[in-house]
């Protein structure tokens, strides 16, 4: 008996989840136009993690922004509309370093491969913070200078 009543129990206990998993998706695009790259974000409670994938990056430091509208013109990437603040100390969200970092099998350069955990990032449309609002949002990669490199447009995938 013990063997039929686990299992049920194991699927009554786990199976009877009410959340909502929501997720997002974009590629990026350089100033060319060429597709180079892509996102997935998840939302976990109070915030998402974010997964970024970059071929070809150049060594460098690089800030990381979302943008209000789901629009990547090239080459400069200003249909996007304002930058999104999510925390009132910092101009920009996220700053990072790309290094030049030989892969040990191959002899190449590593492609950027990073995944974040960034608060306040809401993907629940229910929410008046979400970027999957009306107008979606969208990805900047910019040099520390500001010029605008790389770009997403981020769409729900759920």
């Amino acid at each position: 008996m013990f063997k039929i009543v686990f299992p049920i129990l194991f699927l009554l206990t786990t199976g009877c989840s009410d959340e909502k998993v929501f997720m997002a998706k974009g590629e990026f695009i350089d100033n060319q136009n060429n597709k180079i790259g892509f996102v997935e974000i998840m939302q976990q409670g109070n915030g998402s993690n974010i997964k970024i994938f970059i071929k070809g990056m150049s060594p460098d430091d690089y800030y990381f922004n979302f943008y209000d509208k789901a629009s990547c013109n090239f080459p400069n990437f200003d249909s996007s509309g304002a930058k999104l603040i999510f925390f009132d100390d910092r101009e920009n969200l996220y700053k990072f370093r790309v290094s030049k970092e030989i892969n040990r099998y191959t002899g190449k350069v590593k492609d950027f491969n990073k995944i974040l955990f960034i608060e306040n990032i809401i993907l629940d449309p229910s929410q008046s913070s979400s970027l999957l609002d009306s107008n979606l949002s969208s990805i900047i990669i910019s040099k520390i200078d500001g010029t605008r490199i790389i770009c997403s447009e981020i769409y729900p995938n759920y």
